[in-house]
């Protein structure tokens, strides 16, 4: 089988500008909107098939399937939340958090945290896309990585998606 090599990307709270350089970098020149509505049906399309055992696996210490989705969907209520502020409030503060934390919260089994987080990402993607140039330039602050454009969001979580789905072929690939 094919050894996908992994996309690496720097701690967010130890390098937080490597870490944006590193998510845009990640996603090129893909479209962000495009790539965060396309996400989760390449996850079901990815897992079609595996058995529970597989999304639990969790080779060299990584985060199994379920987890990463459980991350993604996590990223997409705290990401919500932000975006929300920003085109709600002048100038917003928001908390960072602890991923490792949040993905270790009780979630729904594998399908079930899929729909969830399907449902959640449309609702993003339907508000990401809605925004004109004005709200796309609105700020918000964030504690590590400073000020940043209401479009900067969905770019970043754009390259993050692609490294999680990197992650997540590696996963099936040493899992078989």
């Amino acid at each position: 089988m094919a050894h996908t090599p992994a996309i690496v990307i720097p701690d967010a709270t130890g390098e937080p500008d490597a870490y944006v350089a590193s998510l845009l970098t990640t996603l090129g020149e893909r479209d962000p909107l495009d790539q965060l509505a396309d996400t989760p049906k390449e996850v079901r399309r990815l897992i079609d098939g595996l058995s529970r055992e597989q999304w639990l696996a969790q080779p060299d210490g990584e985060w199994s399937i379920e987890q990463n989705v459980g991350h993604l969907f996590d990223v997409d209520i705290c990401y919500g939340f932000r975006i929300r502020l920003i085109l709600s409030e002048d100038r917003p503060s928001y908390p960072a958090y602890d991923e490792k934390r949040l993905v270790a919260l009780p979630k729904p089994p594998l399908p079930d945290l899929l729909d969830a987080w399907e449902a959640i990402r449309g609702a993003n993607v339907v508000l990401y896309r809605s925004m004109d140039s004005a709200q796309q330039a609105r700020t918000g602050i964030h504690p590590e990585q400073g000020e940043e454009p209401a479009i900067r969001l969905p770019q970043k979580m754009a390259g993050h998606d692609i490294a999680h789905l990197n992650q997540i072929v590696r996963t099936i690939e040493a899992v078989g």
